[in-house]
């Protein structure tokens, strides 16, 4: 893995942003390895929690969030806690698909089809586990 922070990233910042929100959420990052279960009903369930724990957290402070009428830029920012380590990138992208399926519910993306979101990845040790949220207008001209 890379010493690039951002995980498949082609992000620009040379866009022109129109508006920009950034949501810390107070939850860990989980691998796509914890969300295995042995079987799929096991793994919904698991996929299902998770969900719901970030459902619980952003719905509460996300009304000063326009709905959104376009694509969107969203970066996703796993933080860890000392002594713990970088996910590898298929592990880290997996593990927000909920706070995505989150987002989109509450009409904060129009979907989580490529088509209507550029999202990003990224992690960095922090002082606790927590998660950042950076949702964003941008000209895409």
């Amino acid at each position: 893995m890379s010493n690039d922070p951002c995980i498949r990233c082609s992000y620009s910042p040379s866009l022109k942003v129109t508006g920009r929100w950034v949501i810390q959420l107070p939850i860990s990052a989980v691998s796509q390895n914890r969300l295995s279960g042995r079987t799929s009903s096991v793994t919904r369930r698991m996929y299902s929690a998770l969900r719901n724990k970030f459902e619980k957290l952003i719905e509460p402070v996300t009304s000063h969030i326009p709905r959104a009428e376009a694509k969107r830029r969203v970066t996703f920012t796993r933080v860890y806690a000392k002594g713990k380590r970088a996910y590898d990138d298929d592990n880290l992208t997996a593990g927000f698909k909920g706070a995505r399926d989150v987002l989109t519910r509450l009409g904060l993306l129009l979907d989580d089809k490529a088509a209507f979101l550029e999202a990003h990845y990224s992690q960095r040790p922090g002082p606790a586990d927590g998660v950042e949220i950076v949702i964003e207008d941008v000209d895409w001209q």
